[in-house]
């Protein structure tokens, strides 16, 4: 819901109805009730259908869960209308989180649930549209004096300027440090490091910077030498950062448990550049076109694309050594034909 809030297509839509004769709050309340209709049916829906499908719910259970999906559209919306003195709603949300801990989907349970969605909606009903408008620069330019740009340049100041792909880059790494505990148990480590390695390469956010961009999709391909330009980068990037989390989760597999070989750190050299050059190679070709909300990229299944086949090379590595070296013949093959440039 807060990436729907914070959406520039989003922004653009509501100056756009800014500048109809209706009144504010009225837009506000029916601006905020269409995202919240587009969040439960497209994300949460889903979600409670897969649960429903495996688990053995109780009615009372999946009231709950509707109510508490309820709250979780309403709540960033006041959030968001209240950025500035947002920390009041801070005991709203500890007394709902320990109210639905303790009761535990009992009818008071559902009570309060009720009665929480009924105040974010009659709070709602008072708050002015402007309020879901994200405060942007004062519209001056921003100079920068460089001898020489180049796309690494770029893509450290767009990374600066998108801090949430950053944040989601960083858990990332914590979740690195944390697998060797989790996969540990599972099986031995033939087994759990190239699995830990192949899942390590799912990184959303950095691997639709051209999907989430079209203007600066736009501006990419009307530059000579295109590939070289900005797919070698773009390639540097993400191998780096993949590489970062690999590491961090090849260390603390050594630090718990030991064992780390030459091999594995072949290998988890081996999956980021292949990864690296499996994104750069989807998103130059194939870059998504038709989506509403930046969250939907997020969400999208061609993510799952890529550490699916990096997760069947790195086990299969895993079983037969020998296959390192022509699946990284292969891939240096595959990086010079791409990187042929024809235009």
């Amino acid at each position: 819901m807060l990436h729907a809030l914070r959406a520039r297509t989003q922004a653009a839509q509501l100056r756009h109805l800014l500048m109809l004769p209706v009144d504010n709050s009225a837009l506000a309340y029916g601006y905020v009730s269409a995202l919240a209709a587009y969040v439960l049916l497209t994300r949460t829906a889903p979600l409670l259908a897969l649960m429903l499908a495996v688990l053995d719910w109780q009615e009372k259970t999946l009231l709950t869960a509707l109510f508490c999906a309820v709250n979780g559209v309403l709540l960033p919306a006041l959030l968001t209308a209240w950025r500035r003195n947002g920390w009041g709603l801070l005991p709203w949300f500890l007394l709902l989180a320990g109210g639905v801990w303790w009761l535990n989907a009992d009818e008071w349970c559902m009570v309060l649930l009720v009665i929480s969605a009924l105040a974010a909606c009659w709070l709602l009903k008072r708050v002015d549209a402007q309020a879901f408008l994200q405060q942007e620069a004062d519209g001056r330019a921003c100079r920068h004096s460089v001898r020489k740009g180049g796309m690494l340049h770029y893509f450290c100041r767009y990374l600066w300027a998108h801090k949430n792909y950053l944040v989601n880059t960083a858990a990332l790494w914590v979740l690195a440090l944390a697998m060797p505990l989790i996969l540990h148990a599972l099986s031995d480590g033939t087994v759990m490091v190239p699995l830990g390695l192949a899942l390590l390469t799912l990184n959303t956010p950095l691997y639709i910077l051209l999907s989430c961009d079209p203007a600066l999709e736009t501006a990419v391909r009307t530059l000579p030498r295109q590939r070289r330009c900005f797919c070698l980068p773009y390639a540097a990037l993400l191998f780096v950062s993949t590489l970062c989390s690999e590491a961090l989760f090849l260390i603390s597999w050594q630090v718990v448990h030991g064992g780390v070989t030459v091999f594995m750190l072949l290998l988890a050299v081996y999956v980021a550049l292949q990864s690296a050059v499996a994104n750069v190679w989807l998103e130059w070709r194939w870059p998504l076109k038709k989506w509403r909300l930046e969250s939907d990229l997020w969400h999208h299944p061609r993510k799952y694309l890529v550490p699916g086949m990096m997760l069947l090379a790195a086990m299969g590595i895993g079983s037969w050594t020998i296959l390192l070296v022509p699946l990284s013949l292969a891939l240096v093959l595959e990086a010079a034909v791409f990187l042929q440039d024809k235009g």
